[in-house]
Parts: structure tokens; C-alpha cells; sequence
């Protein structure tokens, strides 16, 4: 009787190795399964990117290749006596940045790319201010930046084959109500010649951002002010400019640096 009992033990060990070894294989088997199928992306907020994710494409008016960087300086002047023709009585203060790309990030299954804005005091880029972060996507010749990380909204700033396009109306409150806004972008010219910084600069597309917002549900939108940005095709945002009252106000390009 002990010797069956020493065989059935035997037999029970021989059993348990036997379902480890299939457990075991199994295991592997479905993390290789898993590997085909998803890309782990080494990025900060760490997504999971599923093979239908939407690829970044490189667009000409934006060729946010990685590790490029642009340097702008932004010129503001304040006429002091109310009069736009005398420059002599005025404030002028000049502000710098740059945009580098960094890398690409997955939100919502879609490809970003990630973009340092760097805001520095001198025109050496040496004294760093503060920082922030945007997103970027191009597809079908339009181009788009991430506006709400939270509820994943996109606005589209530049648009080849449109026209005309509206963002979405946003409100928020004011002492007395709520104000609301939004804006309209319309092409103003395409394949232009401009000049910025002493450099010419070919097939230019210049968009006009009219601005419109009212003080109350039931009243009519009035526009408020209308900026100009131009883009130079394999170069990117090369100008910036609007006018408020008393003022003028400007961004130019200083310096590139473009990866491709």
C-alpha cells in the first residue's frame, strides 16, 4: 500500500509540472501576441499606441521634423500720445521665443508632435523666462494644434484648400455676464513673395484671424480685431503681425534650423 501511494505522488508531481510547462507557454505565447500588436511609446504620458493609430505627416507650411528648432522676436509698440504717426513718443519692448520640436505623443489614437515653446528676456536665447508645451497634427493639407488636452479639441489654423473656416464659440464669465467668442480664419493671399528679416521668402500663404465676441446670449457678434500670420512653404510660421488700439505689434523670424 505505501508503494501505490509513492507512485500516485509521483504521478501528481509529474502532473503539476506538466500544467506549469502549458501555463508557461501560454504565458509567452500571448505576450508575444500582445507585442504584434501594440508598440509601447517611451513618451511622458506613457499611452499604449494601437496598431490604428493615425500617423503624424510631415506638412510644407509646418515641417515640424524632430529636433528643429525656430527663433522669433516679437516687437510691441505703445504710442504714448494717442497718435499712430509719432513713433518718437512711444514704448517699445521686444520679447523673444523658440519652438523646437521634441517628439511625437498618442492622444485619442492620433500621432502628435510635441512642440517646447521657450520664452527668453535677450536676443542671445539665453535667459529663459517660462515654457509651455503644444501639439500639432497635419492631415489632408490642413493643419491643426491641440487647443483642449482634456476634452481632446483640435483647432485648425491653416487650411490649403479652404477658403474660409470657423473655430467652435467658447464662452466664459465676466463681472456682469458672460462673454462669447470666436474666431474666423480666411486665406487673404497664396503664393506670395514677402520679405521678413532681409530675407525674401516664395509661396507664402497669408491667413487672416478675425476675431468676434459679444457680451451677452441675445446680442450680435461685433469683430474685434483681425491678426495676420504667414507661412512660408518648407519654412513654417515666418511672420506674425496686429495692430490694437495705440499699439503695433509684430513677430518676425530671426532663425532655423529644420531636420528633414
Amino acid at each position: 500500500m505505501q508503494q501505490k501511494h509513492i507512485y500516485l505522488d509521483l504521478i501528481s508531481i509529474h502532473n503539476l509540472k506538466v500544467f506549469f510547462l502549458i501555463l508557461s507557454i501560454a504565458t509567452f505565447v500571448a505576450s508575444c501576441s500582445k507585442e504584434e500588436n501594440q508598440i509601447i511609446d517611451d513618451n511622458e504620458m506613457g499611452e499604449v499606441i494601437a496598431m490604428d493609430t493615425i500617423p503624424y505627416k510631415i506638412g510644407a507650411y509646418a515641417p515640424f521634423y524632430l529636433n528643429s528648432f525656430w527663433e522669433y522676436k516679437n516687437t510691441e509698440i505703445v504710442y504714448n500720445d494717442l497718435l499712430y504717426d509719432n513713433e518718437p513718443d512711444s514704448t517699445i519692448t521686444y520679447r523673444y521665443y523658440r519652438q523646437t520640436i521634441l517628439k511625437d505623443t498618442v492622444i485619442a489614437n492620433r500621432t502628435y508632435r510635441v512642440i517646447l515653446n521657450e520664452h527668453f528676456e535677450d536676443e542671445n536665447f539665453q535667459t529663459l523666462k517660462y515654457t509651455n508645451t503644444g501639439f500639432q497634427y497635419h492631415e489632408n493639407n490642413a493643419y491643426f494644434g491641440l487647443t483642449n488636452l482634456t476634452l481632446i479639441e483640435n483647432t485648425k489654423y491653416l487650411d490649403l484648400e479652404g477658403a474660409s473656416w470657423y473655430s467652435d464659440t467658447t464662452s466664459s464669465p465676466y463681472p456682469g455676464g458672460t462673454i462669447y467668442e470666436f474666431d474666423k480664419y480666411s486665406v487673404i493671399e497664396k503664393d506670395t513673395a514677402v520679405t521678413v528679416n532681409n530675407q525674401i521668402y516664395d509661396e507664402v500663404v497669408i491667413v487672416g484671424i478675425h476675431k468676434y465676441n459679444k457680451l451677452d446670449a441675445n446680442d450680435d457678434f461685433h469683430h474685434v480685431i483681425t491678426r495676420y500670420k504667414y507661412y512660408a512653404k518648407d519654412i513654417g510660421l515666418i511672420f506674425t503681425k496686429y495692430n490694437p488700439p495705440f499699439r503695433k505689434n509684430y513677430t518676425e523670424l530671426i532663425n532655423t534650423q529644420i531636420n528633414d
